[in-house]
């Protein structure tokens, strides 16, 4: 099947990642590709997923291994069916993931056997990659780790730390019509963030390697006419390798002077820039896929973190598109087979000749 089908029809299944139900759904559809492409498949479940791994060997252990998520974040109906004009396809999932699954799910069929090669399809990157863990931590792993999960025009060896916490605000009830008998938790919420925002820098496009902050979700109050006692906002901090998350989370509790409940904490993630198959692969791609391709770094985060310890290298790549996680997702079609046919050429040529 052309990859661009396989894109297509995965699109089909929302396979969102709080839907394990979806997301297993689409993890059935690979196993029996895969299967009957005559590769080694094995399903590992963990939290009521079906984590898929595939080989050309068999082994857990691989020369090059290969990342790629399955899930995907919300969207409306009418995302989930792929939409093809003036050279792009359009729908939830197109670039984030399901390209890059449907390339290694291809790639995996036309591999050769004298070099292993595996990739692990994951369920649950988009909620902080639980399943990518697990698998690293039941042996899973290679001597290179290439998370399709970035952009064609980089090879990314660093990505930002994420800190995600909670703003918690107290306050005291009363009749909306008399708001000076309370005290108003919104109200206080909003205080408390605003001398949180002032730890971050200002960032734009050209100086975004900087620690940043997003609130995310905000709630308090249930009627109309009642000052709220109570309101919660969620923020997602990343930071850059300057920042230790600890020293970041004291200062917030400092100056907000709200209750503040740390949600979750991953590292910032990097490898070394001379590392000898990082030098390499970057090479393979200048050749094979686009002679300006350069190192870089990501302000997003991705399954690579979970990675660190089990691989000689890390490498994020990916296709050519834009809009993740909006309403406009876009992938571009003619990328598809440049990357797939880069990541072949490597996989059978070059990796028999790395240093």
């Amino acid at each position: 099947m052309k990859t661009t089908d396989l894109i297509k029809q995965m699109v089909r299944i929302p396979s969102v990642s709080s839907d394990k139900n979806r997301v297993n759904e689409c993890a059935a559809f690979i196993t029996r590709y895969l299967r009957k492409k005559r590769l080694h498949v094995a399903m590992e479940r963990t939290n009521g997923y079906t984590v898929v791994f595939a080989s050309n060997t068999g082994s857990r252990q691989c020369d090059i291994l290969f990342n790629a998520h399955i899930d995907v974040v919300p969207g409306e109906r009418t995302q989930f069916a792929v939409r093809e004009t003036r050279g792009k396809l359009t729908g939830r999932g197109v670039l984030d993931c399901k390209g890059h699954v449907a390339v290694v799910m291809n790639l995996l069929a036309r591999a050769r056997a004298s070099v292993s090669v595996g990739a692990i399809f994951t369920c649950d990157e988009e909620i902080g990659g639980l399943t990518t863990k697990y698998m690293v931590g039941k042996g899973y792993g290679g001597k290179l780790v290439i998370v399709l999960d970035g952009n064609m025009d980089r090879v990314t060896i660093a990505q930002k730390g994420i800190l995600s916490l909670k703003l918690i605000a107290r306050g005291m009830a009363c009749h909306s019509s008399a708001p000076w008998r309370g005290q108003n938790a919104i109200d206080n919420l909003i205080t408390g963030y605003l001398k949180v925002k002032k730890l971050f820098p200002m960032v734009n496009e050209k100086r975004s390697w900087r620690n940043t902050l997003a609130a995310t979700i905000v709630s308090g109050g249930s009627v109309a006419n009642q000052v709220p006692d109570r309101a919660e906002m969620v923020l997602n901090a990343r930071f850059t390798e300057k920042t230790r998350p600890q020293e970041l989370l004291r200062k917030i509790r400092a100056v907000s002077g709200l209750r503040v409940q740390r949600i979750m904490v991953s590292p910032f993630f990097y490898v070394q820039e001379n590392n000898p198959l990082v030098r390499h692969f970057l090479s393979s791609m200048k050749q094979r896929l686009n002679p300006g391709i350069r190192i870089g770094r990501m302000n997003g985060a991705t399954d690579a973190r979970h990675f660190s310890g089990a691989a000689k290298a890390i490498v994020i790549t990916g296709l050519k598109g834009g809009g993740a996680h909006s309403d406009h997702e876009w992938l571009l079609i003619r990328s598809v087979d440049r990357l797939e046919n880069a990541l072949y050429e490597f996989i059978t040529s070059d990796w028999n000749n790395r240093p």
